[in-house]
């Protein structure tokens, strides 16, 4: 985890609207989560998508 708070800068994600598209700091933060062999569970929880 303490990796993911590093990472994870912004942890607001009740700000992000249904069927916005993800941002290009998101998919950089989900390849860096792959990376850390993170579930797509948890990357799409700390992102706050589905």
């Amino acid at each position: 985890m303490t990796h993911l708070n590093a990472i994870m800068t912004d942890t607001n994600v009740s700000t992000r609207s249904k069927g916005s598209h993800l941002t290009i700091d998101d998919r950089v933060k989900i390849s860096v989560l792959k990376e850390l062999e993170y579930s797509n569970r948890m990357i799409a929880q700390y992102i706050g998508v589905a």
